[in-house]
């Protein structure tokens, strides 16, 4: 952008003045970024503080977290089982004593005396119980829940990789957002100076004779409009900035300002994102952590399948016990016993034949999802590769009528100085020349946006990461 500078008599006393002032406002703004730095935030630092501190990439990872025992449960199944338990009964009150009464006395009290102790109910019992069970042959069950649980957790890992890809786009994106905001904001405090000094060059003039009151209005509504546009650009601004705090997970009330990326780094993005997206029939979406979180669900569910078809067959095991039991604490009686265990189940209303097909038609499903996902991702590359192309061709035209606007304004002021033009000439003229700049912004938005893009189709956001740190 060209300013122009008028030549303006300053005294020594209205510099100290506006030194003091100026003093004052960056006291009162506080720093830069609210960081033990204190300083503005390049896009690799962005990127950096936002892997560390995001709130949903942290979800996500405990997330992932959360499904690693499932893996360590499935493969616990393949070793035995021991259970210990234990038990003490005490009993109380007066149980009934068994007397013999086979009709001779003698006899009778021989018996009763024989057997009392014998038929004497204990007061306590103390058991204590050993138990093992190993399966040996589940046709595929404890394998496939296995299979399952990798599928799942690898899946899971995938998720968590286009999560942080995700996170790093929006940075991208939401970084050079903020900046344009900012753009916006600077574009539209220049565009009040230019419209304030053309409305005082219209006082003058009518002061002078040379114009009419009808000049001076329009000049008027022209600044208010643009005041308008400013209070706007400013809010928008201050939008940009607290989504891009929370994005990057720093505490409310931070403020953040930003380092421009620069176009060296934009150019050198681009051009290797064009070689990586450019031939579409042989466009690489092997990296693509959705695609690929995609496969390992297929693997899931066809381990899914296998486990229900799995059900119709036997499961053999063996069992062990082994028992001690006394009246007391102690260990004087034991037992044990050791079985082989067969389990089938004969009938079960057609339970395993519905779980059978409803695994093959979610693995169908899964299937049609990702081949339908796979053609979007193509479809999405494309039109960020052709936005780019367009993104970078607005900006050259917009630079073009940059240079023919600026041209433009001059002449219309030259013509207004002399009394042949009109003041809605040059205000139009400036209109055009602020909305070739505001055009050419937004380009080079557009063109970041589109990079960012392809790079997250082709689950190459990492790569975007270490391009931006080096």
């Amino acid at each position: 952008m060209t300013v122009k500078a008028s030549c303006l008599k300053v005294k020594p006393a209205d510099i100290i003045i506006i030194a003091l002032l100026l003093t004052g406002l960056l006291l009162a703004a506080g720093p830069l970024v609210e960081t033990a730095a204190g300083r503005e935030l390049t896009l690799a630092e962005s990127i950096d503080i936002a892997l560390e501190n995001n709130l949903g990439l942290k979800a996500s990872q405990e997330e992932l977290r959360a499904l690693k025992p499932t893996v360590d449960m499935a493969e616990a199944a393949r070793y035995p089982n021991i259970s210990l338990s234990t038990s003490y009964v005490r009993m109380g009150g007066d149980a009934e004593e068994i007397e013999f009464d086979v009709g001779i006395d003698w006899i009778d009290d021989i018996l009763n005396e024989i057997f009392a102790e014998a038929f004497e109910p204990p007061d306590s019992i103390f058991q204590t119980e050993v138990t093992l069970q190993q399966p040996i042959f589940t046709f595929g069950r404890i394998s496939s829940g296995i299979e399952q649980a990798e599928a799942a957790y690898q899946a899971g890992e995938a998720g968590f990789s286009s999560d942080r890809q995700e996170l790093i786009h929006e940075v991208v994106t939401n970084y050079h957002d903020v900046i344009l905001s900012r753009e916006m904001v600077d574009f539209q405090r220049d565009v009040r100076e230019q419209v304030q000094a053309h409305k005082e060059v219209v006082r003058a003039n009518l002061e002078a004779g040379l114009v009419t009151e009808l000049d001076l209005h329009e000049a008027r509504v022209a600044l208010s409009e643009v005041e308008q546009e400013l209070m706007e650009a400013r809010s928008g601004l201050e939008l940009a900035r607290e989504g891009f705090r929370s994005l990057l997970g720093l505490e409310r009330g931070t403020r953040i300002t930003l380092a421009d990326s620069g176009e060296e780094l934009l150019g050198e993005l681009e051009e290797r994102a064009v070689k990586l997206a450019g031939a579409e029939d042989y466009l690489d979406l092997s990296d693509n952590p959705n695609l690929e979180q995609f496969e390992y669900q297929q693997e899931a569910s066809q381990a899914g399948l296998s486990l229900a078809e799995a059900e119709r067959y036997p499961v053999i095991s063996l069992m062990g016990n082994y028992s001690w039991e006394d009246e007391d604490f102690g260990f004087e009686d034991s037992s044990w016993s050791v079985a082989v265990n067969v389990s089938l189940d004969i009938f079960d209303g057609g339970q395993q034949r519905a779980e059978i097909e409803q695994a093959e038609a979610e693995l169908r499903q899964l299937e049609y999802v990702r081949e339908e996902m796979e053609d979007g991702l193509r479809l999405e590359a494309k039109r960020a590769l052709s936005g780019l192309q367009n993104a970078r061709s607005r900006q050259e035209l917009a630079g073009e009528r940059l240079e023919e606007a600026r041209a433009h304004v001059d002449l219309a002021e030259l013509r207004y100085a002399e009394g042949v033009g009109t003041s809605t000439d040059v205000l139009n003229a400036r209109t055009d020349k602020n909305q070739a700049r505001l055009t050419g912004l937004q380009a080079e938005f557009s063109r970041i946006e589109a990079l960012a893009d392809i790079y997250l189709v082709l689950g190459e956001a990492d790569k975007l990461f270490e391009v931006v740190v080096e």
